[in-house]
């Protein structure tokens, strides 16, 4: 009975040690190109900038050893491992598992450098610790600026922009994008897809579009460019580089146009010369004699007289007086020509 009840004791702790024994796997070291910013920086004790290691590693509890600099943050799926410069080796303690000693010699890198970020890989392989399948993908979602009329590649793939927002799944490593949009510079670059999320990029695409201000010297002239109504006086609006037919157009003158051509990110202001009227005649013969005559609601002189001086187009004559019916006509006046009310 005492030899059964040791056997007992001893199977259970081989079973425990059995369990609570098992490897973890590396399954991978390297550098990243990666930018560490200032928000995520850590400084040693001679205030130098530490390397980071990104350890990739979804198991809670994990400890680390060796010349680490300050907590291990743990975001669920990765751990983020500060150590000073010129560290060769990091020790990973992780529950269920033997120690694991990472020397990074053994994959070509002789010592971490600061201010830069790696990443090392572990599978934690303890039964009690379950580990998702690693689909060796995730997404890249780029929010571009203009969000309307804009072109976007992604691996020189033309992509799907709905709203400004283009997302696609994309396999680990580094990637190309390029946005373009008429009027705007072009941007393009490179992001890394890895396990640790889906990667956010923000792209805002800067304007060259030329600003062009237009000021006839004569009030009221109707402002077109490339034959294209934009609007009555002086007019101001961007225009993409390009050459363009500017004209100020006004009933009863002679239309002015100035040609100018526009380079990216041009400032510039076109005035145009005061428009020269174009003169017709208004001839008036009504009875009774003396009656008044207003063109426009404005009195000319009385019947019968001829009106030189009168722009061309449209008019209204008004011939009046007091005791008889008052009379108005339309009439259109053409240049050097007599148009005649009778």
């Amino acid at each position: 009975m005492h030899k059964q009840s040791i056997l007992i004791v001893l199977l259970s702790i081989f079973l425990s040690i059995n369990a609570l024994g098992q490897e973890l796997t590396v399954l991978g070291f390297r550098p990243t190109s990666e930018i560490m910013h200032v928000p995520i920086q850590r400084a040693d004790a001679n205030n130098e900038i530490c390397a980071m290691i990104r350890v990739l590693l979804p198991v809670s509890g994990v400890t680390f050893e060796g010349q680490t600099v300050g907590d291990s943050p743990y975001n669920g799926s990765e751990y983020r491992v500060y150590m000073t410069r010129g560290t060769k080796m990091l020790k990973v303690n992780c529950p269920g598992h033997y120690p694991q000693m990472v020397d990074f010699r053994d994959y070509g890198i002789n010592a971490l450098e600061g201010k830069r970020i790696y990443e090392l890989k572990l599978k934690a392989q303890t039964a009690g610790v379950q580990q998702q399948a690693d689909p060796g993908a995730n997404y890249l979602i780029l929010n571009v600026q203009p969000a309307q009329g804009v072109s976007v590649k992604v691996d020189g793939t033309s992509q799907i922009v709905d709203g400004g927002t283009v997302s696609v799944y994309l396999k680990y490593g580094r990637h190309t994008y390029h946005v373009e949009s008429d009027g705007y510079a072009p941007e393009e670059g490179t992001v890394e897809i890895g396990p640790t999320g889906k990667t956010v990029k923000e792209v805002r695409l800067q304007s060259v579009m030329a600003t062009l201000t237009v000021s006839p010297e004569t009030p009221g002239c109707a402002v077109y460019v490339n034959d294209r109504f934009k609007g009555t006086g002086t007019w101001g609006g961007q225009l993409p580089a390009g050459l363009y037919r500017v004209e100020a157009r006004k009933d009863g003158h002679r239309p002015q146009t100035v040609t100018i051509e526009l380079a990216q990110r041009d400032s510039r202001t076109v005035t145009i010369p005061a428009l020269s009227p174009v003169y017709g005649i208004i001839n008036v013969n009504y009875r009774p004699v003396g009656a008044t005559v207003a063109i426009d609601g404005r009195e000319a002189g009385t019947t019968p007289d001829i009106f030189r001086n009168v722009t061309v187009g449209r008019h209204t004559v008004t011939v009046s007086k007091p005791g008889y019916q008052s009379r108005q006509e339309q009439v259109t006046v053409g240049e050097n020509q007599t148009a005649t009310v009778s």
